[in-house]
């Protein structure tokens, strides 16, 4: 997977670029973000203002989805049951049993994302540098866009 985004600012091993949400994202709202950008750290060399093509490969863009919709549905799942067959199938134990499976899920998700995070397969990397294009002033003086 290849998407393009602009480099809001460089750091010592690499650079934060900022990327527009997908058209498939627009108006959906489901992650609850009202955010029209996602900014990401991406091991890398470019300037601010740059446009760079950043790369995940696919495989890892399939296990990412995998893991964070996977995990926490197992954790729900087996804390509900858990909850249940602790309470004799009362209802205030199933959720409660279903909310300490989330939360352990959302701890195992955040320590995955820190190991995998380190491996360079899981890193996305910049596979296109496009500086900022200057504009043409002689061009603009042309068109007929120049003030007086």
């Amino acid at each position: 997977m290849i998407r393009t985004g602009t480099v809001v600012k460089q750091e010592h091993s690499g650079v934060l670029v900022s990327f527009e949400r997908l058209a498939a994202c627009h108006g959906c709202n489901a992650c609850g973000r009202e955010k029209q950008t996602t900014t990401v750290f991406v091991p890398g060399n470019a300037r601010q203002g740059d446009r760079v093509s950043v790369q995940m490969p696919d495989a890892q863009v399939l296990k990412a989805s995998a893991l964070m919709y996977l995990i926490p549905l197992i954790g729900l799942v087996a804390g509900l049951f858990i909850g249940g067959a602790a309470t004799s199938g009362r209802d205030l134990g199933m959720v409660v049993g279903g909310l300490i499976g989330l939360i352990i899920s959302a701890l195992l998700l955040k320590m995955a994302d820190k190991r995998l995070g380190k491996r360079s397969a899981w890193q996305p990397r910049i596979v296109a540098v496009n500086p900022e294009q200057e504009i043409d002033e002689t061009f603009l003086c042309d068109k007929g866009n120049s003030q007086p």
